[in-house]
């Protein structure tokens, strides 16, 4: 289970401006552009520029022909800026305080055992419904084999990671329900 500071807000913004919270641990930008548009260049309140194609270690960057999604960790607090091709609503999501939530696995599980398992997204403590989000967010649930001390382990014996199954909040396969975070 993971944890960031999760509320999300949706503005009209002046120059694609929005200001950050000190108390923001991890935020995420959904930046709506013009199709098939570059995509936007964020900026600090410092003037630090990230961009799609750059490699830092608190940024991840989603883009499509028309969307920009862009997840920061300890985002500098301050007014920020998106330079780009915003679409003309000036449409830019925030989303922080994303949080999450999973079933606890029992500590013994048998061969063939059937397991019904929850994994939630919840801003706020609440179900995060934004389907522009949801439809690109998969879950993987993987196993590894405990072994006492593996760090001490060479690569090679350590565990490979079982990959048990891939998810989506779609209502297919063993989703139950469609969109409901």
């Amino acid at each position: 289970c993971f944890a960031f500071a999760a509320s999300e807000s949706a503005m009209s913004l002046l120059d694609n401006r929005f200001r950050v919270d000190p108390t923001i641990e991890q935020i995420t930008f959904l930046v709506y552009r013009e199709q098939s548009s570059q995509p936007v260049v964020l900026v600090r309140p410092d003037g630090k520029k990230y961009y799609a194609w750059g490699s830092y270690d608190n940024v991840r960057w989603y883009q499509e022909p028309s969307l920009d999604i862009i997840s920061v960790d300890n985002p500098m607090p301050g007014p920020w800026q998106a330079v780009g091709k915003v679409t003309p609503k000036n449409n830019i999501r925030l989303i922080s305080h994303l949080k999450l939530s999973t079933d606890v696995f029992p500590n013994r599980l048998y061969n063939g055992e059937a397991l019904k398992f929850t994994a939630r997204l919840t801003s706020d403590d609440k179900p995060l419904v934004l389907r522009d989000f949801l439809d690109r967010v998969n879950l993987r649930v993987t196993f590894t084999k405990f072994v006492e001390n593996e760090d001490e382990l060479i690569k090679e014996a350590r565990p490979v990671p079982m990959i048990i199954g891939e998810f989506s909040d779609d209502g297919r396969g063993l989703d139950e329900q469609a969109g409901d975070g």
